[in-house]
């Protein structure tokens, strides 16, 4: 019988590669390596199902490249996202009338 750890680790294993599966573009290329961990951080944090990348450019912050942009979800929220590095998690933040993106 296995632990109850074992089969929560089974799960997670097979909801990733559904994911990364999800993530390949009907081109038939990968999704970048961004994308693929910007996608699991917005699903983490926000509930968030990424339907579309709106735009996204590469920004030189101290000798370093980052990476901004905006994306959709499914149920149309709006994110802006940040990063100022490579080994760094993205910021995130919601879009609202009120605010301006």
């Amino acid at each position: 019988m296995k632990s109850y750890r074992a089969r929560c680790n089974a799960v997670v294993r097979v909801a990733v590669a559904a994911v990364l599966m999800l993530l390949v573009a009907p081109s038939g290329k990968a999704a970048e390596s961004w994308q693929v961990l910007l996608t699991h951080q917005l699903r983490e944090q926000q509930r968030c199902t990424l339907a579309e990348v709106l735009s996204v450019r590469e920004v030189e912050v101290g000798g370093r490249v980052g990476l901004e942009g905006r994306i959709r979800c499914t149920d149309a929220r709006e994110y802006d996202f940040s990063r100022e590095h490579e080994n760094q998690r993205f910021t995130i933040r919601l879009c609202e009338p009120v605010a301006v993106c």
